[in-house]
């Protein structure tokens, strides 16, 4: 049979959009995405990055959508969980939608209709960034959340840690479908195949010396994503390398006064990239960081991964758990211990081969981690609601 589907959204999201289009070419599926703003197929401002961004890739385009007024005097690029489009309930009444797909539960919208929907026999399906660690599982936030999901019909979970939480709100296990967090993987490795071309002509603009095995990180700059940690150990490292951050944010000052003040030499901060732009920094990068003291998943990891790269991760990074096999594709370390990261990074600049054998498994481990699997997963949660409507 053909489904009918409706995914509900704050807005247009990169990573999003391509696995929407994906969905929406299955034979079974008749799908529509709900936006409550278009902050992303515009130019907003992002708070984390503390600049006007445009992701540079047609966010709308391969898939029906629509995009509702929000009423909300309070919502803003800043604040898009506060979108409160009333006119989505009556658009989903109105065309007897086989399921929803609610994406996160920190927006008015999702708890909205969570509440509604089930009154009208229009079954709901809940995807999150959901892990123990992004919020204090305290007695209220608990019963609250605990209130949200007994008005789901099903959950998507994206990986080990989505399950915990789940498993942990005592979610009955009946009603959970494995969807893992994915990117575009055809995109990504097409794109840094072609720029890897053009490495000596990327290397000579961003004025740094050919051959020297290049340390990336990708990242918003703020204290969570704790970058200080990869200059300090940049400083201390016993080989020759070059450190490229890539992206922006309100720790970028402190970051340059430290490289300036430190006369380090080597580094370069590209500031803010677009999803188009960035395939040609992971084309030029050996190893890849990801320092934060918290991430509820992290898809640079899979961006690092398709362009084929050995992984130093912290423990907070929820992607480590499923993408980061330690000691084969890359290595995961206590945030905020800044000899184990000089020890790892030294061990990889040490040594290509290795680097290289570690690239290699990064690819072969995201190859399996994918649109299909995701859809996959979609589609059985949605037989689900309808089988046991």
């Amino acid at each position: 049979m053909k489904y009918k589907i409706a995914i509900v959204d704050t807005h247009p999201i990169q990573y999003r959009a391509p696995l929407f289009r994906q969905l929406a070419q299955r034979e079974t599926v008749d799908l529509t995405v709900c936006y409550g703003a278009l902050y992303g197929e515009e130019e907003y401002y992002d708070n984390d990055f503390g600049v006007y961004v445009a992701w540079g890739i047609p966010l709308l385009g391969g898939y029906r959508c629509k995009h509702f007024r929000n009423i909300s005097p309070w919502a803003s690029s800043r604040k898009p969980w506060l979108l409160f489009n009333p006119g989505i309930l009556p658009y989903l009444i109105m065309n007897k939608f086989d399921a929803v797909i609610l994406y996160g539960y920190a927006s008015i919208n999702s708890w909205f209709l969570a509440v509604i929907l089930p009154f009208i026999g229009m079954p709901t399906i809940f995807i999150g960034e959901t892990t123990l660690s992004d919020s204090s599982m305290s007695w209220f936030p608990r019963i609250i959340k605990k209130i949200f999901f007994s008005r789901i019909k099903a959950c998507l979970y994206i990986g080990k840690k989505s399950l915990e939480y789940y498993n942990y709100l005592k979610v009955k296990k009946e009603t959970l479908f494995f969807a893992p967090y994915t990117i575009n993987n055809e995109y990504f490795i097409a794109s840094v195949s072609e720029h890897r071309k053009l490495k000596h002509d990327i290397l000579h603009t961003i004025d740094i010396r050919e051959n020297l095995p290049i340390i990336l990180t990708v990242s918003k700059i703020s204290l969570r994503k704790r970058i200080m940690d990869i200059l300090y150990a940049f400083e201390h490292i016993t080989h020759e390398a070059a450190l490229i951050i890539v992206g922006d944010g309100r720790e970028r000052g402190r970051i340059q006064r430290h490289v300036d003040n430190r006369k380090l030499k080597n580094v370069y901060l590209a500031g803010f990239v677009n999803q188009k732009e960035l395939p040609r920094y992971y084309a030029i990068a050996d190893i890849f960081v990801l320092s934060s003291s918290y991430e509820s998943w992290g898809l640079v990891i899979n961006e690092a991964m398709c362009a084929q790269l050995p992984l130093i991760v912290t423990q907070g990074v929820a992607a480590s758990y499923d993408l980061v096999q330690d000691g084969k594709n890359g290595y995961i370390y206590r945030a905020g211990d800044i000899n184990r990261l000089t020890q790892l990074l030294d061990d990889l600049l040490s040594d290509e081969r290795k680097r290289k054998l570690m690239g290699t498994m990064s690819g072969d481990i995201i190859s399996g981690w994918n649109y299909d699997q995701s859809i996959e997963g979609i589609l059985n949660a949605v037989h689900h609601v309808q089988k046991t409507a």
